[in-house]
């Protein structure tokens, strides 16, 4: 799953799933980092493989995160370990 971060209600994992998120945000559009963030640590709390990724931006998708998002796509699609693994 491929999230660039959402405003308004904060959502939250509450159960382990079996899937990868690679959830983005700009630096500047400070009003979503705290949402993306709640996410990224509850989903790793449950051991849900989480990236995630601040870009040098606003509330804009850059080129970089659209090629990073491509990235992540093809290394779940092949089953292999994503550049973004810690």
């Amino acid at each position: 799953v491929i999230a660039h971060a959402r405003g308004g209600e904060l959502i939250r994992p509450n159960v382990y799933i079996n899937t990868k998120f690679f959830l983005t945000v700009g630096k500047q559009d400070t009003s979503r980092i705290e949402n993306t963030e709640v996410f990224y640590y509850s989903a790793e709390w449950l051991n849900i493989k989480a990236i995630y990724k601040l870009y040098d931006c606003a509330h804009t998708i850059p080129l970089e995160q659209i090629t990073d998002s491509i990235k992540f796509i093809q290394s779940v699609k092949n089953d292999t370990i994503s550049i973004f693994d810690k």
